[in-house]
């Protein structure tokens, strides 16, 4: 378990308590965040694993009872990781995370299954030509089902900023699906 090499990475009791707390409160989330941005699971998991290296060298900084500090900080973090990786890697960013048909009904016909497979790599196409900041936000309300607190930190933006953009990315992929339907 990766948590044991973290904790090894620190001096005192109330640090590793400190760091298995963030640990345990924010992986999912963080997790959610570098694959949103890196639409793979390994990058993802490498901007995870350097995230969590960077909160360990800097826990004794972080004030233990400002959680709105910590959460802002630990998504920056997070975020910053997965920026650097995708960088590393020069990697564009691929929609693919929209194809995994493993979400779909088993008591779907083979027919309906590949319906459903056209129509999320339709839907991906049209995601993949929007800005990024509404292909973002987009990402992680959706396929992620962040709140829009969670996209505002992790984003770094104000709340209103998020749900207008979201409203906004909303309207256009709608926009999208219909004139592509009509064709």
């Amino acid at each position: 378990m990766m948590l044991t090499v973290y904790l090894a990475m620190l001096d005192t009791e109330a640090e590793k308590q400190s760091f298995e707390k963030i640990y345990k409160k924010y992986k999912d989330q963080m997790i959610g965040i570098a694959f949103s941005i890196l639409n793979d699971k390994y990058y993802a998991e490498e901007a995870l694993d350097d995230a969590f290296v960077a909160i360990a060298k800097t826990i004794h900084s972080l004030p233990q009872d400002d959680e709105l500090h910590t959460s802002n900080y630990v998504y920056k973090v997070v975020r910053n990781a997965a920026i650097r990786v995708l960088k590393k890697n020069n990697k564009s960013a691929p929609l693919d995370v929209y194809a995994d048909l493993n979400n779909l009904s088993d008591h779907q016909s083979p027919l309906d299954n590949l319906i459903d497979q056209e129509n999320v790599k339709r839907i991906s196409d049209y995601i993949k030509g929007m800005s990024e900041d509404s292909r973002n936000i987009l990402m992680m309300r959706f396929l992620h089902n962040m709140s829009y607190v969670d996209i505002s930190v992790s984003l770094g933006i104000n709340l209103n900023t998020v749900r207008t953009k979201l409203k906004r990315g909303t309207a256009i992929l709608q926009e999208r699906i219909e004139v592509g339907y009509k064709r």
